[in-house]
């Protein structure tokens, strides 16, 4: 094994170069954060009544989204046309393959979040068929994965995670779209993996953590994010049911005399207590230093803050309506330092910082074999 590229090897490779070859697909999490943000303030703009909240917030925020997508996708692919074994080596590695889920979490957010003037029944079925068809195909390789024995089930990262939120965002889509059956599908599909990712985690989570005297990290906080999906789920599959059959050519709308389903009802409450306990931790969080996994925190929090708003929705009880803003806030709040510390972080050259895909490149720019990389560099 070659020893690592020193830094005057390393200056050798244009300054623009590093920034992109480390760009990993971890960093597109920025936009999937960005389009939940939108996610609540839309749910807010649509359905908060206890202060009205101008549509022109949920506008903005939706093009602006789309903005940061524009460019880190356009990033990642200049990453993936300078060094196309980039890819394979996000896709190889037992952490970063997680975010291949990525489009379509961002693929079904960008869809719900559309501007009512520009949404139309076609964009959801159309994207709940492709979207659905990558989900299914790549879960199915993963666990099969898991089946022969390639990626133990004892010591999965929360990062997982991410494989069963797909599922419940597809039927919160297909439900929106009258696709009553199919949606009802990927909801199952996903209550099943998150079962077995949750019971997982916090079975084997403590001495996994200890072997690698690890403290529990940002991305911890997507334990909030499955069960507050599933709630949304399951309101928008009760809707769906209700619909009067000859209004099926338009998108869902609110049935105004619905009750919360009991199964939403039990999701969310799950993620009120999952999101106790994670700001439990919280002080193992904020002395960390700053990363990309930051982003973690957003699209939970959007998650919940949104559930929450629907609940008051459906019952205007004044608990959950003061509970909605108190979430909201908590959410905004986290948007702004998360958005201030990675400006900052950027503009100081502190990120992207992945010296193995750096290392690995540097091999590739001069001839060598990126086989030859140290693995221990962390990625």
């Amino acid at each position: 094994m070659m020893d690592r590229p020193s830094p005057d090897e390393l200056r050798r490779i244009p300054r623009w170069r590093r920034f992109v070859v480390q760009w990993d697909i971890s960093h597109n999490a920025v936009a999937l954060a960005f389009f939940a943000f939108t996610g609540m303030w839309q749910t807010a703009a649509l359905h908060f009544g206890m202060i009205q909240i101008p549509r022109a917030i949920w506008y903005t925020m939706y093009f602006v989204s789309c903005l940061i997508l524009s460019i880190s996708a356009l990033i990642y692919l200049t990453r993936a046309i300078i060094y196309p074994r980039s890819i394979i080596d996000d896709f190889n590695h037992k952490r970063l393959i997680n975010f291949f889920f990525m489009p379509v979490m961002i693929g079904a957010l960008c869809i719900l979040t559309t501007p009512l003037f520009l949404r139309t029944l076609n964009q959801f079925i159309v994207g709940f068929y492709v979207l659905g068809a990558y989900q299914v195909g790549l879960a199915l390789y993963l666990y099969g994965d898991w089946l022969f024995g390639l990626h133990p089930t004892n010591f999965i990262h929360p990062l997982v995670f991410m494989q069963t939120i797909g599922f419940f965002l597809l039927a919160n889509i297909g439900a929106s779209a009258h696709l009553v059956e199919h949606a009802f599908a990927m909801l199952s599909v996903g209550c099943l993996f998150w079962l077995l990712v949750f019971i997982t985690n916090f079975q084997h989570l403590s001495p996994a953590l200890d072997k690698g005297s690890e403290r529990p990290q940002p991305t911890f906080f997507l334990f909030i994010a499955p069960p507050a999906q599933a709630a949304l789920a399951f309101v928008v599959l009760q809707m769906a049911e209700a619909v009067n059959p000859e209004k099926k050519n338009a998108l869902l709308t609110i049935v105004n005399d619905m009750e919360w389903p009991k199964a939403a009802q039990a999701f969310l409450y799950i993620d009120l207590f999952l999101y106790l306990l994670m700001f439990r931790l919280f002080p193992t969080f904020w002395t960390q230093k700053f990363s990309v996994s930051w982003w973690a925190y957003i699209f939970p929090l959007s998650a919940a803050a949104s559930s929450v708003i629907w609940r008051y929705k459906v019952e205007e009880e004044m608990f959950w309506g003061v509970l909605a803003v108190l979430l909201g806030l908590i959410a905004c709040v986290a948007m702004i330092v998360v958005s201030c510390f990675t400006v900052w972080a950027l503009g100081s050259g502190r990120t992207p910082n992945n010296p193995r895909c750096l290392d690995a490149y540097y091999r590739y720019y001069v001839g060598c074999s990126s086989e030859d990389m140290d693995p221990s560099l962390p990625i």
